[in-house]
């Protein structure tokens, strides 16, 4: 199962980083004079651009009989397996997810409305060794 991010974040970081790149093209363009940080205009929006490709491709969550594995262009421990997971906790827009070895949270305001009816189905289908989902 594929949780996607909310269309609104990816159109977002999109016109972000046309934004960054347009202005790093313009004053490259229109100056005389170059300086070095007029290159940091387009390195910045080079790299929103590839985030944004990197989560519509890879999505939010990809969730299989295993493992529920946040995708992240950088970072570690974003795995955790389904039948370690002890605790469910619920705080604001945030799920946490529990296990003896790690955490894993999980922020439902980057997520698609359909994708997160479909999370919130299978979180109450986890069986927890205890009922302490809150």
């Amino acid at each position: 199962m594929l949780i996607k991010f909310k269309k609104l974040r990816l159109y977002g970081n999109l016109i972000m980083g046309i934004f960054w790149i347009a202005l790093g093209v313009f004053n490259i363009v229109d100056t005389n004079n170059l300086r070095w940080y007029d290159y940091v205009y387009l390195i910045v929006g080079v790299l929103y651009l590839v985030s944004t490709l990197y989560e519509y491709l890879n999505h939010y969550l990809k969730i299989d009989s295993v493992n529920i594995k946040r995708n992240k262009l950088y970072g570690w421990k974003n795995i955790i397996k389904i039948d370690e997971i002890i605790t469910i906790k619920k705080f604001a827009d945030e799920y946490t997810l529990i296990s003896p070895n790690q955490k894993l949270c999980i922020h439902t305001r980057l997520i698609d409305k359909y994708s997160l009816i479909e999370l919130k189905g299978f979180l109450e289908t986890i069986k927890l060794p205890k009922e302490e989902s809150k």
